[in-house]
């Protein structure tokens, strides 16, 4: 990680009150500089492991979107970002009585030579320090627990041909009374925050990838059963789906492992959705066994990679036509051909010598 630009600036609210006063910095922090760069690592650490992470793209207007077209133009410096979005954040904060304040930190950094850009909201800790033998009341930066943060990926924000999500904001339970001015603050488009084909979908994928990757064979089938009837049960309730309320049903045993296989993955699922039953499909397995057979695939492979033919009539069987054969079947099935192939030959040899 290497940082570019780094500032902070103050908000201080009275309890009770619509009042939010500022006291901005009178310049950037000079870089580099160990301390920044060690807040700026944690943050990072403590953000990309939250569970509570929503991702959404820009409105078509705003200001953050309109500062950071100019910011890359060099037509304004990130200190003047910094300072709109102070007002910007002092004008939502405004509007809410309950809000508290605390310091904002914009961060300009690169990452595997990727640019970002984030917002953190920091409150401070009461706390005491030992000073010659005496105690001392400290405030510092309460840095374990991030209030608020926000991460833009510029180089995907400026991608046209990307559509996915390059905002990034915690959004969590205990967060509920940041959630919707900040996303206003972040000019946050609603309808890609909300999309619920596009969560349902990663979902189910994410799901089918960690069933794979942590289970076996009958384990598969019934952890993908178990998740999509409590998934529909909720569908069909009218709940709202949460990451942390389905992965119990996902994996009983450790559900905590499916929340941070979803985020060491990447999968840009919010953590609170409505689900669609249509892109639910693919966690249905189909299987059955009979007659020395022993077959299951997922049902969106049906009339895709497997074909049902249904019987026409009574003296023609249904069938299954299976196209793009696993590479390891397909290596047992042509080494079964040629012992087969093999053994034919030697019983012809051994008729031939006894004729």
């Amino acid at each position: 990680m290497e940082l570019q630009n780094f500032i902070f600036h103050t908000l201080e609210t009275e309890s009770g009150q619509k009042k939010v006063s500022v006291k901005p910095s009178d310049d950037e922090v000079s870089l580099p500089n160990g301390m920044a760069e060690s807040l700026v690592d944690k943050a990072i650490r403590s953000f990309r492991k939250d569970r509570g992470r929503a991702h959404a793209r820009f409105v078509s207007y705003g200001w953050l979107p309109q500062e950071l077209v100019q910011l890359l133009a060099q037509q304004t410096s990130f200190k003047d970002l910094s300072l709109e979005a102070l007002e910007e954040l002092r004008r939502e904060m405004f509007e809410r009585v309950a809000t508290s304040g605390g310091h904002l930190f914009v961060i300009r950094y690169t990452l595997d030579d990727a640019p970002y850009l984030m917002f953190l909201l920091l409150k401070d800790l009461d706390g005491y320090i030992i000073s010659d033998q005496s105690l001392e009341e400290s405030h510092i930066l309460d840095i374990d627990k991030l209030h608020f943060a926000a991460q833009l990926d510029v180089n995907r924000w400026q991608d046209k041909n990307d559509d996915g999500a390059y905002v990034t904001f915690l959004k969590g339970s205990g967060r509920n009374e940041f959630s919707d001015y900040f996303k206003r603050f972040l000019c946050v488009d609603e309808e890609s925050f909300i999309d619920p084909k596009t969560n349902t979908k990663a979902l189910a994928d994410a799901i089918i990838d960690y069933c794979h990757t942590h289970f076996k064979d009958e384990g598969i089938q019934q952890a993908r059963h178990r998740v999509k009837q409590e998934i529909f049960r909720k569908i069909n309730n009218g709940d709202l789906i949460t990451l942390e309320g389905i992965a119990p049903f996902v994996d009983p045993d450790n559900p905590d492992r499916f929340c941070d296989f979803l985020v060491d993955s990447g999968y840009e699922i919010q953590p609170e959705f409505e689900a669609q039953k249509a892109y639910l499909k693919k966690l249905t397995v189909l299987s059955g066994k009979g007659n020395g057979v022993n077959i299951s695939f997922e049902s969106d492979l049906l009339n895709d990679t497997v074909v049902f033919e249904d019987s026409v009539d009574s003296k023609t069987p249904p069938k299954l036509i299976i196209s793009n054969i696993p590479a390891d079947l397909l290596y047992e099935i042509r080494q079964a051909e040629a012992e087969t192939k093999l053994e034919a030959e030697v019983n012809e040899d051994i008729v031939e010598e006894f004729v």
